[in-house]
């Protein structure tokens, strides 16, 4: 038995469980095609977390950009705030550690306090590219 006739036989059983189409059959009034409801699944609503800066206490609605670490916030007005201290303060928290990375002060990288956390300069030069590389790109 060939491809062909293989087909025709499925095809023919295929037709005895297919109801015919009465095209004659008008269809319903309110019937339109492209009016058909659609059923989504309702999704469960997110809740909207509100970050804050861990710096100047500010939410994330309230600043242009807002960086997360591991255990602390910063915005990006207290970026700046802190580029500024950490040439001009001579004062070091060798005791305390960044909120961002974890790592203690030392001689080459001071800890700058905040309202409720703690940023290293390696952490403030970090954040501050991001916010020059984000404000560049949404220039261009």
């Amino acid at each position: 038995m060939n491809d062909n006739s293989t087909a025709m036989k499925f095809a023919h059983l295929l037709a005895d469980k297919l109801m015919p189409i009465n095209e004659s059959e008008p269809e319903p009034e309110n019937f339109k095609e492209d009016k058909l409801p659609i059923k989504h699944k309702e999704e469960p609503q997110k809740p909207k977390i509100e970050y804050k800066c861990s710096f100047c206490g500010k939410s994330n609605r309230q600043v242009n950009r807002l960086i997360a670490g591991q255990n602390a916030a910063i915005c990006d007005a207290c970026v700046e705030k802190c580029l500024e201290a950490s040439t001009n303060d001579k004062e070091n928290n060798l005791d305390k550690k960044c909120s961002f990375c974890g790592r203690y002060a030392n001689e080459s990288n001071k800890v700058i306090a905040g309202k409720d956390g703690y940023i290293c300069e390696y952490c403030i030069k970090i954040c501050d590219e991001m916010i020059k590389t984000e404000n560049s790109n949404s220039i261009n």
